[in-house]
């Protein structure tokens, strides 16, 4: 009797955990901004598409007092799950300390003076548990951000490379000192406004506890260096609308750098995301959908407000639905 009674015991607090399992699985599903995913850390928010995975995916990583359930319940995130078939995942930021003591939200940064959380482990986290519960495919993932959350994204590209496929930054940097190269090369995309009064593109002072930023060319450099790029190569490649750009060419294979300018100021425009999404999309493909610059652009400029900057007049952009000029 005492064996049935064990074994019935057994049973039923096996099927109270498959139970609790189940309901943790589901707790955070579509639509995941109403009950965010709670993991060790921290908490992250998503929107998947329908349909059985693995999803390419965006990792979202939002400027400072920002909020995961802003960018989840914003119909125009929401589009990139519905429009591009991307799963969109977007950890929660901590709050923070600012100057003049204001508590808001934002990341902690390498070498920033706040110190409240382990990002790339949290991110790890945030990832392993985003695969299990929404079929997110790893080697599809692109870490993808602005400000504050660009900042991170410099680092975590230079330092902790390994956590995605590919990196798209609008109006972010690399605090600190610049090292002479980062751990290994990487597919990455800066993109900047040259009125930009916030994160100015000719590098800040003091950004974070006194730390400052150097100026994006010499960021941009030190990325040249670690992709092995032709430091004679940086050539304009097109233009798109809004955007002047530029890709670095003779790059290590698998690697890819690229620079795009647009005259505006802290916010991105409104084609970013779906110019980021294309640009990943073609240098995730395979080194041979990657651009090579035209020789007939080079020494062609023009200088934006702030930014002395080569620019292209030519017509060979690689980017799917935009009218090349």
């Amino acid at each position: 009797m005492r064996v049935i009674i064990l074994s019935l015991w057994a049973l039923l607090l096996l099927s109270t955990g498959s139970a609790q399992a189940q309901s943790d699985t589901q707790r955070c599903d579509w639509p995941a901004f109403e009950q965010p995913c709670q993991v060790a850390g921290g908490v992250y928010r998503a929107l998947a598409p329908s349909g059985p995975g693995p999803h390419k995916t965006i990792l979202y990583l939002y400027g400072s007092t920002g909020h995961s359930r802003e960018v989840t319940s914003a119909r125009f995130f929401q589009q990139i799950t519905e429009r591009f078939g991307y799963a969109l995942i977007v950890p929660g930021a901590l709050d923070i300390k600012y100057r003049g003591g204001i508590t808001d939200t934002g990341w902690t940064l390498r070498n920033g003076r706040q110190k409240t959380r382990n990002e790339i482990a949290f991110l790890k986290t945030v990832i392993d548990d985003a695969t299990y519960r929404f079929s997110i495919d790893t080697e599809n993932l692109l870490v993808m951000g602005q400000s504050r959350g660009g900042f991170l994204i410099w680092e975590i590209a230079c330092h902790n490379p390994e956590i995605g496929s590919a990196y798209a930054v609008h109006a972010g940097g690399y605090l600190g000192k610049l090292p002479a190269r980062c751990k290994q090369p990487v597919k990455f995309l800066h993109t900047h406004g040259t009125r930009d009064q916030v994160v100015t593109y000719n590098g800040m002072e003091n950004v974070s506890g006194n730390v400052d930023m150097p100026p994006i060319p010499a960021a941009m450099k030190m990325l040249e260096r670690t992709n092995g790029c032709d430091p004679q190569s940086r050539e304009p490649t097109g233009q798109l609308p809004n955007f002047a750009r530029y890709t670095y060419s003779g790059c290590a294979y698998g690697a890819a750098l690229e620079l795009m300018i647009h005259r505006g100021g802290h916010d991105y425009p409104a084609n970013w995301i779906k110019t980021a999404i294309d640009w990943f999309e073609d240098v995730n493909a395979g080194p041979e959908r990657l651009p090579t610059a035209n020789p007939a652009n080079r020494g062609k400029s023009i200088t934006f407000k702030g930014v002395n900057s080569n620019r292209s007049t030519g017509t060979n952009s690689r980017f799917k639905s935009v009218p090349k000029n």
